[in-house]
Formats: C-alpha cells, structure tokens, sequence
C-alpha cells in the first residue's frame, strides 16, 4: 500500500474474489456494521473507501445505512425501493484502475 497526501493505492493483487465479477456488487441492505467497502463513481472514475458504522436497516420505502469516511465523517446512504435513477454504487473491491508512471496499476481510494 502506497499513501501519498491522504490518497492511498492499492494493488489489484490486493482483491482477487475470482471470476464472476456479480460477486464484486454489494446492496446497501446487505451492509452489516464494521464492513469495509467501496463507492466507485462512474462518472469520475473515483474510488472512495467506506466502513459501516451500523447494520443496514429497512425503512417504511428503503433502506439505510450509516458509514464512515476515510476522513471519519459520518455520512447516511439511502435507496429508495421505488428508487428510479442509480444509487450508491457499491462493491467488495475497488473498481476503477489507475495506471503510474512507471506503468504499474493501482486502485486510487479517497
């Protein structure tokens, strides 16, 4: 693990589930507390780490989640069950690669 500035990077090595990449994908219902687990925003290609402060719980329309940030603020997911756009994307691994300047690749985690 490499940290630089408050940015850590991790080698692929690190994350090897197997094959069947289904396996990577987290719901936020399944979330049970002291679970560490990835945000990887498509839209920049961003890596955040997050760990559950508490179980996932069922709320009249959703559930919700408590997690804490890399910088320990507490932040609370949302999904909506009728929810009609993307929520959080959540997975086991990081998802977005990042190659260095001396051609290795490492997953960037904010």
């Amino acid at each position: 693990m490499i940290m630089k500035k408050g940015i850590k990077m991790l080698p692929p090595d690190l994350f090897n589930y197997g094959e069947d990449w289904t396996d990577y994908y987290l719901e936020l219902k399944n979330l049970k507390k002291g679970d560490v687990f990835y945000e990887c925003a498509s839209r920049n290609g961003e890596n955040y780490e997050l760990k559950a402060v508490e179980d996932a719980r069922k709320t009249r329309n959703g559930w919700m989640c408590k997690v804490k940030k890399r910088d320990n603020e507490i932040v609370e997911f949302f999904v909506s069950a009728d929810t009609t756009y993307y929520g959080p994307n959540l997975f086991r691994s990081p998802q977005h690669l990042t190659q260095l300047e001396n051609g290795k690749y490492v997953y960037v985690i904010k």
